[in-house]
């Protein structure tokens, strides 16, 4: 419940995501309430620009990771495979 994740590419309109902004939702056992951005790259313009004014605006309980395939945008980092529990131990402490 304190990890959301959302298709951007199906975020066409500016008020998506302002949306979550009027309900302002707290974690439930976290200390943050992480939103997952995937294909971030696929925002329309207005969306993005709503996106922009939402992070400076955010609660300060809640924390974006921005997904995306496009190289052209992404800083590029070499990783290796990691087991399910080390993962989970990453994410236990960043929430």
């Amino acid at each position: 419940m304190d990890v959301v994740e959302m298709d951007a590419a199906s975020i066409t309109a500016s008020t998506n995501p302002r949306s979550h902004r009027r309900r302002p939702l707290p974690p439930v056992k976290a200390r943050f309430k992480v939103y997952i951005l995937d294909e971030v790259h696929m925002l329309s313009k207005p969306a993005f620009n709503a996106l922009l004014k939402e992070l400076e605006e955010r609660p300060s309980m809640w924390k974006f990771i921005f997904a995306t395939t496009e190289s052209a945008r992404c800083r590029s980092r070499s990783c290796r495979a990691a087991s399910a529990s080390i993962c989970g131990a990453s994410i236990k402490r960043f929430c």
